[in-house]
């Protein structure tokens, strides 16, 4: 960024023999004349100072009398004293001014005039003194860009990430202050939570703890701001919202079965409806994964503490098959379905299907063999069938005649 550049020009000028002149040299005694000239407090508010000096343009001529070439003279600046040489009948005497400086600080300037003529009515004039203050304005910095939090839907963590904003001029970041915030209906939002993090970071881990602790389905979101030593913070504009992730819905409709009598071994298959849309944040890290079957007897009560005994890990199935090994034979039971998605949360039960018999085979001895009746066949119109394939009419409707 370019410099610019200030005069103060001086407002007071004691022993000033012409309006505008200030003389630095001997008096008529002989003693060396002294002047003084303050100049007013400077206010460069958010700078950088580049350089300060005193000018002090002088004109031998002005009084038919001058200094000699390399006279020296002394500018006595807040406490500090400088020297500076001037030569020739006219120019301009430079002091550099650093030493206690500070851009809210006024300057009282001392100049002591030595001329080496021994004329003791030498006189110098020095015309309109003037500091001369070069600086660079601070800037502020930046604000961070590039937003983002992940997961969505988040369910024990969430990191906000950002890309770091571009330092000040001579006003670098010096931290940042992450700022975030949760709703309930993504329209009114709590209070902003604040945390401080370093100059150099790109992202912030929201605890565990924290996001654990949210309700299901609450909307979040956050902005940044750079801070540095001259500047108020600089923020972002806010992210994106994202939620906590929602248990999937439940089933539909009451499950069915394909049969309502199995024999020991066989598997049951149980097809339900899925619901539309199988998971409130479909599409998102909290989809929903597949789905899983539990058995109640006809009181409801749970098969050994609701323990799960099928499952099918296809988040698209329809039908969840339950294997009916190691059933005790003449009980009856009823199934029911949930979903759970990646994170493993499940969605409610299902309704239960009706009840199902583990029934134990009928058998009968085939020439010295004991064999189950399922397994045989009879003669129908001529055809031999299998026991299992006939059916019978039983109140008004057709069913299996070993179911």
């Amino acid at each position: 960024m370019a410099t610019k550049t200030i005069q103060k020009i001086a407002i007071v000028c004691s022993r000033v023999p012409k309006t505008g002149y200030m003389t630095i040299g001997k008096n008529s005694s002989g003693t060396n004349q002294n002047a003084q000239v303050t100049f007013p407090a400077l206010d460069i508010s958010s700078a950088i100072i580049d350089e300060v000096r005193l000018n002090m343009p002088w004109n031998n001529s002005l009084a038919n009398e001058g200094f000699q070439a390399s006279t020296t003279h002394q500018a006595t600046v807040n406490g500090y004293v400088y020297s500076y040489p001037i030569s020739g009948s006219s120019g301009t005497a430079t002091v550099a001014l650093w030493g206690g400086w500070s851009n809210t600080q006024a300057f009282v300037v001392d100049l002591r005039g030595q001329s080496s003529n021994s004329n003791s009515t030498s006189k110098g004039y020095s015309q309109s003194p003037y500091i001369v203050v070069t600086y660079t304005p601070y800037t502020e910095p930046t604000a961070p860009t590039g937003l983002f939090a992940s997961p969505n839907a988040c369910e024990g963590a969430l990191r906000l990430s950002w890309t770091r904003g571009s330092n000040g001029t001579n006003n670098p970041i010096t931290g940042q202050d992450v700022r975030y915030q949760t709703s309930d209906d993504g329209v009114n939002w709590s209070a902003e939570v604040s945390v401080n993090v370093t100059a150099s970071a790109t992202f912030y881990d929201i605890p565990g703890a924290t996001v654990q602790g949210w309700s299901r389905g609450k909307f979040v979101r956050f902005r940044v701001g750079s801070i540095s030593q001259y500047t108020a913070a600089v923020y972002s504009g806010y992210s994106s919202s994202v939620r906590k992730n929602r248990a999937p819905h439940a089933p539909t409709g009451t499950p069915t079965t394909n049969k309502i009598v199995y024999a020991p071994g066989e598997v049951i298959s149980i097809s339900f409806t899925p619901p539309s849309p199988r998971d409130p944040d479909a599409g998102l890290s909290g989809d929903i994964s597949g789905y899983e079957a539990k058995m109640q007897d006809t009181d409801g009560i749970d098969y050994n503490g609701g323990q799960i005994v099928g499952t099918n890990a296809s988040p698209s199935a329809t039908a969840v098959n339950v294997p009916t090994i190691g059933f005790t034979p003449g009980l009856q039971w009823r199934f029911l379905i949930r979903g759970y998605d990646s994170y493993g949360i499940r969605s409610d039960w299902s309704e239960p299907t009706e009840p199902v018999m583990i029934g134990t085979p009928l058998k009968v001895n085939v020439l010295g063999t004991l064999k189950t009746v399922a397994e045989q066949q009879v003669l129908v119109n001529g055809t031999l069938k299998q026991v299992s394939d006939i059916k019978v009419l039983v109140d008004g409707q057709l069913k299996n005649l070993t179911n």
